[in-house]
This record gives C-alpha cells, structure tokens and sequence, in this order.
C-alpha cells in the first residue's frame, strides 16, 4: 500500500466512524471538498499545511496520518438473525482486531462469502469501501 493510499484510508475510516460525508470533513477541516477528495490519488501531492488541517481536525499528528499501520483485514461473519433467512453471511472489515464496519445479509452460502473477503484482502481495500463493493458485488452476482 503507498503512502497516499493509507492518507487516504485513513481518512476514509475516520469519515465512516464519525458518520460524516466528504463536505462535512472537509468543511471541518477547513479545506476545499474537492481538495479532501484528491489527497490520496496519485497525481496529487497535497501540501503540509493541508495535512495538518486534516490531521489536527482529526486529533492526530501529521506523523499519525501518514503512518503505515497493520492494514485493514475483511472476514466472513454470520448473522445469528438475518434481516433474510436466504442471506445469512456479511463481511467485517477489522484493523488491530476491532471491527470497523460491516455489511450483514449479503451471501447465502460461506463459499460465495469467503470468495467476496479473498477478493476484499487482496485488493487492499479500506474499509470504507466496503459498502460501496459489496452493493456492486451482489449487483453483478444475482443480476
């Protein structure tokens, strides 16, 4: 994982926490949205004035922002009452062993559910992805 992409994953996970979308965090911060959004891809390099705004209203360092962690690791969780008897298997996206989000009532079986976790670990994906695959995922699949 590159240095804009934990930047970002950060900042995703920390948005999926506080419930707060992109203009909000972005207005807290008192930065531009759209500069918020292109912290973390490739052709932009944001300033350090612009990573301390973020981070101070995140209440870390720049160096906390910007530190590589253990990454964030997707598996398969079964749901004990299903919304829908015919889903009972989600996804859990976990850093440090602490659940950071999930989605329920998504596969019916284990194996389609441990194919979509295999697919989620290997691309690296933040956990406030999550959702977003996962919607895409069941669209392509039962489409």
């Amino acid at each position: 994982m590159t240095l804009k992409e934990t930047i970002m994953n950060r900042i995703c996970e920390f948005r999926l926490q506080n419930h707060l979308s992109l203009d909000e965090m972005a207005y807290e911060c008192g930065i531009d949205k759209d500069t918020l959004a292109r912290v973390g891809q490739e052709d932009y390099n944001p300033s350090l004035d612009t990573l301390q705004y973020i981070a101070a209203w995140m209440g870390i360092t720049v160096s906390q922002l910007i530190k590589m962690d253990p990454e964030v690791v997707f598996r398969v969780v079964r749901d004990t009452a299903p919304s829908d008897i015919r889903f009972p298997f989600g996804v859990q996206a976990c850093s440090n062993g602490n659940s950071i989000s999930e989605v329920m009532d998504l596969f019916p079986n284990l194996d389609e559910a441990e194919e979509f976790v295999s697919m989620c670990n290997a691309g690296m994906l933040a956990a406030c992805q999550l959702a977003d695959v996962a919607a895409d995922w069941v669209q392509k699949k039962y489409s």
